[in-house]
């Protein structure tokens, strides 16, 4: 995988007036600049004397002169409001121009003095948020501490609400369900980056690349939980016959019931299904990521063996697609940085190599301790982060980025991949409860997000649910977001090789900047 980047001469220089908020304004501005593939960029104290793109992070007003282009993006104060914030119900924009995003939202804003050209205004009191001139650009809504707010998972840290299995969801919000439907921080990203274009037409600075290989239009990261080999279970087998309307429609019952019998019998539901979906996604030029767990601490962890015949066929198969097999962490081990330690090392020795990537059996989260003991067992990348009962963007961001560390002031040596959709929200009774003709509907929508912005969508299918007699409609409905994907010309990678790609471009980054 070959990076291209466009030569780029001139220095962006980032002047940071609050002190107190200065790692964290830093962090989201190398996340920009990373996802932006900016190569030269410079934190400074003083701008009076430099001549090009100027982005200032300040309260106070800051006028642009000749030889300079100035981005000034309000500093709305993050630490006196940020235990008490709001959502915005949305601004308008008024401008056309390519990948500005028509609609957005953001937490925190503080107003600055309006310039000639608006791009957007509130919808409701029409009032200006982002204006610019010839050499300047105003920004009401502070971009960086809403980013950093969602990027830092702020609103679990000030929020007591969990579920049965200690799991923060889209429900314990304070500020409501609105901040997590859309990636709020790619819009905004997005937003900098229209500044970075308007600015580029002003000094001739040019920074952008393609994000992703090939030119491809976005990312769609495959991955599959394995937690049991068999497809059928006694609960799936009721449900599906409960759907066919029981002595009412007997012709149905009977139809179901014998597709049931058959899809029992078949091989491959009792092998993990590893064969096909190796294969189905084969065809689409696609690999994927395979979470296995490696030990059994509590009733709640999968059953299988790593010693089992079948399962050391399903790793064949699985490498033998070029696809990756990562760790599915024990249900008591969220939180122990030894107990996935030792789970790693089992992993490690069955597979014979090294693995990269973990994600949390029923997406168990702690906040510091599920981060820490990543860190502890040096896993590369982490994709738990993601909702157990809905769909959503609970980081605010589709992309890769390394999660803030409030401790130490800086970011985890991993990467966090998070997870946007998973199949069983989308069929199981008590989530969604969603047929897969309905489904398509909920996975379109984010499906578009992602090509419209051309970033990323993470998806979790579990492996016990695309088999070849598909009779819930659940393999069907998989490929046709692998055939939806392939027509738009998207990167179908598994998480393994999305972390490998993110690395590799931020390595030839720092290369550039030394």
């Amino acid at each position: 995988m070959d990076l291209q980047f466009i030569t780029s001469t001139n220095v962006i220089y980032i002047n940071i007036d609050s002190q107190q908020f200065l790692s964290e304004a830093k962090y989201i501005f190398q996340f920009f600049f990373t996802v932006l593939g900016i190569k030269k960029i410079q934190i400074v104290s003083q701008v009076e004397s430099l001549s090009g793109i100027i982005v200032y992070y300040g309260r106070e007003h800051r006028s642009a002169s000749r030889g300079k282009f100035i981005i000034h993006i309000a500093d709305a104060d993050y630490y006196k409001k940020y235990d008490s914030p709001q959502v915005s119900s949305g601004i308008k924009c008024t401008k056309s121009m390519q990948n500005l995003p028509i609609n957005l939202k953001y937490i925190f804003s503080k107003k600055l003095a309006g310039l000639k050209d608006v791009w957007y205004k509130e919808e409701k009191n029409k009032s200006s948020l982002v204006t610019s001139s010839e050499n300047a650009i105003h920004c009401n809504i502070d971009i960086v501490s809403s980013s950093f707010y969602l990027l830092n998972l702020e609103n679990e840290r000030l929020c007591d609400g969990r579920d049965n299995l200690d799991r923060f969801q889209k429900s314990h919000a304070k500020m409501g369900n609105a901040v997590y439907e859309n990636p709020i921080v790619d819009q905004l990203l997005l937003l900098f980056d229209a500044f970075l274009k308007r600015a580029h037409g002003s000094v001739n600075h040019t920074h952008l690349y393609s994000i992703w290989p090939q030119n491809c239009t976005f990312a769609l990261a495959l991955s599959h939980d394995v937690d049991r080999l068999r497809t059928w279970t006694y609960s799936k087998a009721k449900r599906v016959l409960k759907e066919s309307g029981g002595n009412k429609e007997f012709d149905r019952l009977l139809k179901k019931s014998v597709e049931v019998f058959y899809s029992i019998s078949l091989k491959n539901n009792w092998s993990g299904n590893f064969a096909y979906i190796t294969q189905l996604e084969k065809r689409y030029r696609a690999n994927s990521t395979f979470f296995f767990a490696s030990k059994r601490r509590s009733l709640q962890d999968p059953k299988y063996k790593l010693g089992w015949k079948r399962i050391r066929s399903g790793f064949g198969k699985i490498i033998q697609n070029n696809s990756q097999i990562g760790l599915h962490g024990t249900f008591l081990s969220f939180k122990n940085g030894d107990f996935l330690n030792e789970e790693k090392t089992i992993l490690e020795k069955s597979i014979n190599t090294n693995i990269k990537g973990f994600r949390q059996h029923y997406l168990r989260f702690d906040i510091q301790g599920t981060f820490d003991a990543i860190a502890h067992a040096r896993f590369k990348y982490d994709s738990t982060l993601g909702f157990s009962d809905d769909l959503g963007y609970r980081c605010g961001t589709s992309l890769p980025y390394f999660p803030f560390n409030p401790r130490e002031k800086n970011a985890y040596s991993f990467l966090e991949i998070p997870l946007i959709l998973m199949d069983t929200v989308l069929f199981l009774e008590s989530k969604l409860n969603l047929s897969s003709v309905k489904a398509w509907e909920f996975v379109e929508k984010h499906l578009k997000l992602a090509h419209e912005s051309g970033f990323c969508l993470t998806i979790n299918w579990h492996n016990n649910n695309i088999n070849t007699a598909d009779v819930f409609g659940y393999a069907k409905l998989y490929e046709k977001i692998l055939e939806w994907a392939f027509e738009k010309n998207a990167w179908i990678c598994s998480l393994d090789d999305l972390y490998d790609w993110w690395i590799q471009k931020i390595e030839l980054l720092r290369m550039e900047e030394n």
